[in-house]
């Protein structure tokens, strides 16, 4: 508890004030990893697909949000399919210019989502 005191007209007021709480900078939370190739489209937010961005069934997530992935930042800026939500846990599909083939499978880790 914090006390502030003030002197006013000769007097003391005094207010107690709660305790500061830091806002939570992440959350942790387990999701399917995918990947996904460029396809020639731009991605929702309107940009073309480069390395960095992910694609994300939870649209509740806002674009621009930053994703930590295996200690690898990346930020929000397309979405997968809806059945995609409907039929998995979140889902988060990296894009990636090479190497996302059939061997990258489908993966379960706990991921950062700085809110």
């Amino acid at each position: 508890m914090i006390l502030i005191c003030s002197l006013y007209f000769a007097s003391w007021l005094c207010l107690k004030t709660p305790p500061v709480i830091p806002p939570k900078l992440y959350e942790c939370v387990e999701a399917r990893i995918t990947c996904y190739a460029p396809t020639g489209y731009n991605m929702a937010n309107t940009k073309p697909p480069k390395n960095g961005w992910v694609a994300v069934s939870d649209r509740t997530i806002p674009f621009d949000t930053k994703i930590e992935v295996r200690g690898k930042e990346y930020k929000v800026g397309d979405r997968t399919a809806k059945w995609v939500h409907e039929k998995h846990v979140l889902t988060i599909d990296i894009f990636m210019e090479s190497g996302c083939d059939m061997t990258f499978g489908a993966k379960r880790e706990l991921v950062k989502i700085y809110r």
